[in-house]
């Protein structure tokens, strides 16, 4: 195995136990994380790579909170972020990533995933009850506005500094 992937696959571990630390430090917080943010700028900064990192946190999330429905609802609703981070980075002019608008929709895509959560996390449930699974979701509506909120605000307040922070560390991950 080259050096360069040995690198890839720390720095993935690394980064998906960052995210661990990130949403166990704010869990005191209902619906206030920094998880979306952050790997928002991971999937802008070093790609699909971004997947592996979110799995990663994924399956660690398990060690740290146990077994449970929601474990599956983690493992596509972070990937899901990345994809469509990615999308989003496709489809908009390179230049515009590090200025205020790229920030503005990045932070709209955090807000509006913090929204739908709730929503995304009933697909688990309607396998065994959709009249729960709506009714779980209807309960939640107001914690998913407020999730939403704080991914707005969060994304938009750590958006560059995380984004040169990374880059930094992908440069020098290059020499």
């Amino acid at each position: 195995m080259n050096r360069s992937r040995i690198r890839r696959i720390a720095g993935n571990g690394i980064m998906g136990a960052l995210l661990v630390v990130l949403q166990v430090g704010l869990s005191s917080i209902p619906n206030t994380e920094l998880v979306t943010p952050v790997l928002i700028c991971y999937a802008i900064v070093f790609g699909s790579e971004a997947y592996a990192a979110s799995l990663v946190f994924a399956f660690l999330e398990i060690l740290v909170w146990g077994l449970g429905l929601w474990n599956i609802m983690y493992i596509y609703i972070w990937p899901l972020l990345v994809l469509l981070t990615l999308g989003l980075k496709a489809i908009i002019p390179e230049n515009l990533i590090d200025r205020t608008s790229g920030q503005l929709l990045f932070g709209l895509l955090a807000g509006v995933y913090g929204l739908c959560f709730g929503a995304l996390c009933t697909i688990v449930y309607i396998v065994v009850s959709p009249a729960t699974a709506f009714a779980w979701w209807v309960a939640g509506i107001k914690t998913d506005i407020w999730h939403g909120f704080c991914n707005l605000t969060l994304t938009i307040i750590v958006y560059r500094p995380v984004i040169n922070i990374m880059r930094r560390v992908k440069l020098r991950e290059r020499s």
